[in-house]
């Protein structure tokens, strides 16, 4: 699979190419790393520097065992990025150190999505299929290398598979955010809510 970026041509050698994530230099006077991320059912992430070469990744980890489905870059943290699989784990990790991820948490089903709240830096939410839906606090790490899971949504009755935060207030409270989240098979949209101070 070639896909364009432009003048260049990012080669990406997996069977099958799930999830793509294109950082973008946010402070132009700060070096930061630029790098594309790829995953896919070859169970390989790989890290790529267009500036360089597009010919081999500049990283690949096999740290998750089953296929890469979603990779979430931090908007408010810059070095931050969230990978979820099939293996039922979601991984943080820190840019400028591919060794080991910062995290690894097991939310009991395959991620198919994963999105960064909005306003909010350390809030992840997930949709984690045959397990439902979930919002990490990615503030803090328990003793396990884990985040808390502050709430969980299982209200579908099919797989878990979109969801993403309302980016318009539909409530005056300010520490109240809104989610929208969808199931599969029986194709239903819920609304729901999330208390950002307490939970919910």
């Amino acid at each position: 699979m070639i896909l364009k970026h432009g003048l260049q041509h990012l080669i990406i050698a997996t069977l099958t190419l799930y999830c793509l994530v294109c950082t973008k230099k946010i402070n132009s006077n700060i070096n930061y790393l630029m790098h594309d991320f790829s995953g896919g059912d070859d169970c390989k992430l790989k890290a790529w520097d267009l500036r360089v070469s597009t010919d081999h990744p500049v990283m690949t980890s096999k740290r998750h065992t089953m296929g890469v489905c979603s990779i979430q870059s931090n908007p408010h943290r810059d070095n931050i990025n969230a990978t979820g699989s099939y293996d039922e784990h979601v991984l943080l990790w820190d840019n400028r150190n591919y060794k080991q991820p910062i995290s690894d948490t097991d939310v009991g089903g395959g991620v198919w999505r994963l999105k960064w709240h909005p306003q909010c830096g350390n809030r992840l939410l997930v949709a984690a299929m045959h397990n439902g839906f979930h919002i990490l606090d990615c503030q803090d790490i328990n003793d396990s290398g884990q985040h808390k899971i502050v709430c969980s949504y299982m209200e579908h009755k099919s797989l878990a598979y979109g969801v993403d935060w309302c980016k318009n207030k539909l409530s005056d409270n300010a520490d109240i955010s809104t989610v929208a989240s969808c199931s599969f098979y029986d194709h239903s949209l819920k609304i729901w809510t999330f208390n950002n101070v307490g939970n919910d």
